[in-house]
């Protein structure tokens, strides 16, 4: 009766138990954990929460109970349990798109606090920014929102991405006041490694006045710190000494080993400064015990004392005691490696996120570099390329999580240094073992160490464009990008007027930019997932590559100019070799004195003769003895009037000489025009790198040629007027805006579909606090304003003052409007070096413009132009001084600006006059005028071919506007009428591929390149167009005879193959006549050896164009078109082989009925309905 009783009650009491309430049962266990830190009943309690508020799908509180779980967890047992539960329990109970914002929020607060816990830092990072972005979009108080910025500052510190951390800092600072000293401190630090020390003291100034400061000795240590290393830096190492001593007081009488270890550091930096070495030597020896006491698991603020007290030990050059506390770093920043043998070294797959990583790898390189420089041990010399290569990993990593173009410089600017001892570690193995190997690793480094930025923002251009994006994303990508420029011109524009009241306004501009960064990086990587397919694409050029692309007779010449060697790679089609000079001071002298007489027109006039000599002085350092050696032709030219290439990719001060001015030769007279010119032996090619020569940006394949000329006849804004430059384009082609007509905002409008862009302006190259700007009617635009339009011009003919000239970033370049215009897109530009004189750039760009017009690439006629300037004789010898023809440089991918389609309608039409007048002349003289009249009426047809190149300009609009299936009936109609045309199935394919398309897409990219076969905008889009194809098999690569004669079939069509062979036919034909007409022994050699070898060479193009012919009209092989059709065994049969998807390319074996059998590129054979097929 008793136990009945008993159980009664208990069932009674279960109903009142289970009506606790959850907020009750959450309280209760806050209390447990933070009032009386107890902390099983509190997991409890929690636990219980948890399991009622998912039974009751209370989602509030069940995000409540789990945070309460992994905070009890952490504290209890490890912050990595908590971790695990959070990420085991979130799946089951939240879903993104189920979670409101507000909820969301708190659960990325949480999991973003573990993951920063567990040293997850890019997870971390990744859920705090997202966290930032909800409580920015609701627009809403949120009491924990400061603690997201403030750790998202800290995790951008430790990649080095300090503009990200300084507007981090200034938003946690303006939600959460009471931080201020700490976060003050933390800017100084920031402004520190910016080597901003007036702007780090202000901030720890302002810290000093916060009332915060009074009551809070931890605060008040921590800045003391800062401004300790700040006094260091100005060489008050007293006060600097007494400083950190008061902060080391304060950490080791509150035992906090980890920040008394960084004042024992500093310490020791200070030591070694005044040379007290024991001493120095006793401060880091404690610092290291405090450290690894605060931190016995591995730590990067152990790894960072390690490594600078591994630099004491080097600058002391104790080089085996610096690689063994170097190896130590590297073991606290690489999670799986623990060898403490210095000939060991993690493998560079395992690189961590982290700068330490970056950071310990190189110190270590750079000892091992040391010592093999005393010792000459080869094996020092490998370790020593390997960790380099590990520190570059780094840096790579590193980089790739950083959004702003600013933070990028810095951090190319920081590891510039470790790019040149790598480089110089690869020429002495090189030098030691002459493995070819290191020419191609030195090649890569030069690369990576030229113009990343700029590489990185074409082909982060072109993915964006390439890539199936929403256009009302690629809307939002332009408008931020544009609204990030006005800011920053204004800002600069702020910048340069000193008082109070701008330095709030500055203040208030850089909390927008930071915003408007942060809102871009988001953009981007909300998509990153669809364009980085596209990115990853753009592989940077290798050696093997450019030797390909180079002629015979060319040369492509490479620097790296670094603080103490200068390193010349040169490659030739079959060739590369390698030089090296010291850059001494007197080389850097005589570059700048040469290039001062290009300060005005009068300096060169004033003394030519010391012009000259300068000019052969920087000739022979800029091209050291072996290469002038090795490359005779550079100083005394081709024989037989060949002018070779020569490709530059500059660096440093080079960036800023016209190479075209040296001398190759002494020179002892006094006519400009007389001299010996580098000009007169090559046709020279700048590019910020290899990569940028022959790749870069696409360029657009047609549209108009627009001339924006101002003229400022009316001095507008106090500008001079430009009169001569109205004539500079002449009658060729252009459409013209001029005086009121060229204005900015027609430039923003036009010149995003113009194929050719001539500005004939005023340009400014900018200074310390002003950016370049090339100046409108109304306005200028900023080099900013540049960076965030979207242009596509083929060239852009800057003729304008110093549209090359800016300031120089180290790694980088010369931040110059030319750069401005190849970031927006263009793909080649020509620009100036220095304020370039009027009349004879108009004299030169209207030469220039007559050479194109003969089908002379872009580089060509420009120098033509330059060679035809020095020629007028009319011009006095004083303006013929290389001060008025070699200022303009053309810079980026060379070619031809007339479409290919119209180069061979013309070339057909050339070849079929000379065919005609040949023919005629002979029937003249037989008296058939009624053949001359057939020929004559045969001819009009020809001359009349492409006479239809206004017709597809509908098209294009319908692509522009995004109707891609307009757009692609549009082409198809004009395809009927122009078959075999390869613009139009590249444009086909264009409009296929935007439209989602994929059979149809390569189908035509396949038909265009088999059309235009060299065409490296075809095969890029083709090769986009593969990837998109599901389970895509590669086709197999062709034996290379048959790529060899496929190849030289292309350069030509089939007709003009024919007309060439019948050319051919009627000179051997002229040469039997002759044989048999005269008497004269000698013209009847001549006209026997003519007819026998036109007779032969006739044969070729006749085979060529046979050839050619059959493989336009019956490739041999199809796109499938559709996508879910099956391989068969058999025509009918019901056993399938396997699936086919749309896009596949197939070859075409035999065909029986409405049946084809075909091969996969990996070999298996079936058969399929031909209607499933579209051959190409």
């Amino acid at each position: 009766m008793k136990s009945l009783l008993i159980c009664l009650l208990t069932l009674l009491c279960l109903p009142v138990y289970a009506q606790i309430p959850t907020d009750s049962l959450l309280a209760k266990a806050q209390y447990y954990y933070e009032e009386k830190e107890q902390y099983k009943p509190a997991l409890e309690l929690y636990e219980k929460a948890w399991a009622q508020a998912r039974r009751q799908g209370q989602f509030p509180q069940a995000a409540s109970a789990l945070e309460g779980i992994c905070y009890v967890t952490g504290d209890s047992i490890s912050n990595n349990k908590a971790l695990e539960r959070l990420e085991t329990e979130l799946p089951r109970m939240f879903r993104r798109d189920e979670t409101p914002d507000t909820l969301w929020y708190k659960i990325l607060l949480t999991r973003a606090y573990f993951y920063y816990q567990t040293d997850n830092y890019s997870p971390a990072l990744a859920d705090f920014e997202e966290a930032i972005s909800i409580y920015e979009g609701l627009n809403w108080k949120a009491g924990n929102a400061a603690y997201a910025y403030r750790i998202a500052a800290y995790i951008y510190m430790r990649y080095l991405d300090y503009d990200k951390a300084i507007s981090s800092l200034k938003k946690a600072l303006k939600l959460d006041p009471n931080r201020e000293v700490s976060l003050r401190s933390s800017l100084a630090d920031c402004y520190i490694y910016l080597e901003d020390y007036d702007e780090a003291w202000k901030q720890c100034q302002m810290a000093l006045k916060s009332p915060k400061l009074q009551d809070d000795a931890r605060r008040r240590a921590l800045l003391h710190n800062t401004m300790s290393s700040i006094m260091e830096v100005r060489g008050d190492l007293a006060g600097a000494e007494r400083y950190v001593k008061q902060a080391l007081q304060f950490y080791t009488g509150n035992e906090e080993p980890e920040e008394a270890a960084k004042c024992y550091l500093q310490l020791g930096n200070l030591a070694e400064k005044r040379s007290q070495y024991a001493q120095a030597e006793k401060y880091f020896e404690k610092a290291i015990a405090s450290v690894k006491t605060a931190n016995p698991a591995k730590n990067r603020e152990t790894a960072k004392i390690l490594s600078q007290v591994g630099d004491y030990y080097a600058g002391r050059n104790n080089l085996p005691l610096a690689l063994e506390y170097y190896q130590q770093a590297i073991i606290q920043v690489f999670p799986g490696f623990n060898s403490l043998d210095i000939k060991d070294n993690p493998p560079l797959d395992q690189t961590p996120l982290e700068s330490w990583a970056m950071t310990a790898p190189a110190r270590k390189a750079e000892a091992l570099l040391s010592l093999y420089k005393k010792n000459g041990n080869l094996a020092d010399l490998r370790n020593a390329a390997h960790c380099f290569d590990l520190a570059i990993a780094g840096h790579h990593h590193l980089i790739e999580t950083y959004g702003s173009d600013e933070a990028r410089l810095y951090l190319i600017d920081y590891n510039f240094n470790k790019y040149e001892n790598a480089i110089e570690t690869q020429f002495l193995l090189w030098q030691q073992t002459r493995d070819k190997s290191c020419l191609a690793r030195i090649f890569e480094l030069m690369e990576e160490s030229k113009s990343a930025v700029l590489r990185d923002a074409i082909s982060r251009r072109r993915a964006l464009i390439l890539a199936d994006i929403p256009e009302k994303v690629r809307t939002k990508e332009a408008s931020l990008r544009l609204e990030m420029a006005q800011l920053t011109e204004r800002r600069l524009q702020t910048a340069m007027l000193e008082n109070a009241g701008n330095r709030k306004l500055i203040d208030s501009l850089d909390e927008r930019l930071g915003d408007l960064r942060r809102d871009y990086d988001r953009l981007l990587a909300k998509h990153s997932d669809i364009w980085r397919n596209f990115y990853q694409t753009n592989a940077q050029a290798t050696l093997s590559d450019v030797q390909s692309f180079l002629a015979s007779d060319d040369l492509f010449l490479e620097y790296c100019w670094g603080e103490s060697q200068v390193y010349l790679l040169a490659v030739q089609k079959n060739a590369v070799r390698l030089y090296r000079f010291p850059n001494e001071p007197q080389i850097r002298e005589e570059i700048i004195r040469f290039i001062s007489y290009f300060a005005s027109s009068d300096r060169i006039n004033a003394d030519p003769r010391a012009y000259f000599r300068a000019a052969l002085t920087c000739f022979n350092l800029v091209f050291p003895e072996d290469l002038r050696v090795d490359f005779r032709w550079l100083a005394n030219g081709k024989p037989g009037g060949q002018f070779p290439k020569l490709y530059l990719a500059p660096d440093g001060i080079l960036n800023t000489v016209p190479f075209e001015a040296l001398l190759t030769k002494a020179y002892q007279g006094d006519t400009y025009a007389e001299a010996p010119y580098l000009l007169k032996n090559v046709s020279v090619l700048y590019g910020w790198s290899a990569d940028l020569l022959w790749g870069g940006n696409a360029g657009k394949r047609s549209g108009p040629w627009i001339q924006f000329s101002p003229g400022f006849a009316g001095r507008e804004r106090g500008l001079a007027p430009l009169p001569y430059s109205l004539d500079e384009t002449g009658r060729s082609g252009f459409k013209k805006l001029l005086n009121h007509n060229a204005t900015a905002d027609k430039f923003s409008d036009l010149a995003a579909d113009a194929y050719l862009l001539h500005l004939s302006t005023h340009a400014e190259a900018g200074g310390e606090a002003a950016e370049p700007q090339i100046a409108f009617f109304d306005k200028s635009l900023s080099l900013s304003q540049l960076y965030a339009m979207d242009l596509g011009a083929n060239l852009a003919v800057l003729s304008a003052c110093e549209t090359h000239i800016g300031a120089i970033a180290r790694g980088e370049g010369a931040m110059s409007l030319a750069r401005g215009f190849a970031y927006a897109g263009v793909q080649s530009i020509i620009a100036s070096l220095w304020p370039v004189n009027e009349r004879s750039t108009a004299l030169i760009f209207a030469q220039f413009y007559q050479h194109i017009s003969q089908h002379k690439s872009k580089a060509t006629a420009l120098r033509e132009a330059k060679l035809d300037y020095l020629r007028m004789n009319e011009l006095p010898n004083a303006r013929r001084s290389p001060f008025y023809w070699a200022g303009f440089v053309h810079i980026g991918r060379d070619g031809d600006l007339t479409p290919t389609a119209t180069m061979l309608n013309r070339f057909l039409m050339a070849l079929a006059i000379c065919a005609l007048a040949i023919t005629g002349f002979w029937y003249w003289r037989r008296r058939s005028r009624a053949v001359t009249l057939s020929l004559l009426l045969i001819g009009m047809r020809i001359t009349a071919f492409g006479a239809e190149d206004t017709a597809l300009s509908q098209a294009a609009e319908a692509y522009r506007t995004s109707n891609y299936e307009e757009a692609i009936r549009l082409y198809e109609s004009q395809l009927n009428k122009r078959p075999g045309n390869a613009d139009l199935h590249y444009n086909l394919g264009n409009a296929y591929l935007k439209a989602g398309r994929i059979g149809g897409a390569v189908l035509h990219y396949e038909k265009a390149a088999l059309l235009a076969p060299s065409d490296q905008a075809i095969q890029h889009n083709l090769q986009i167009a593969r990837n998109k194809v599901t389970d895509n098999v590669a086709p197999l690569t062709p034996f290379f005879l048959s790529r060899w004669w496929n190849g030289l079939g292309a350069v030509l069509s089939p007709d003009i193959w024919s007309v060439l062979g019948l050319c051919l036919l009627w000179a051997s034909a002229t040469g039997w006549i002759v044989l048999w007409w005269t008497a004269v022994p000698r013209r009847r050699r001549i006209g026997m050896w003519v007819g026998i070898v036109a007779l032969l060479l006739a044969i070729l193009p006749f085979a060529l164009a046979a050839s050619r012919a059959a493989k336009l009209q019956h490739s041999g092989y199809a796109i499938v078109m559709r996508e879910g059709d099956q391989l068969r065994s058999a025509p009918e049969a019901q056993q399938t082989l396997e699936p086919l998807h749309e896009g596949y390319k197939v070859e075409l074996l035999d065909a029986i009925g409405d049946w084809r059998k075909v091969q996969l590129p990996n070999g298996d054979e079936g058969w399929v309905k031909a209607g499933v097929l579209a051959e190409i």
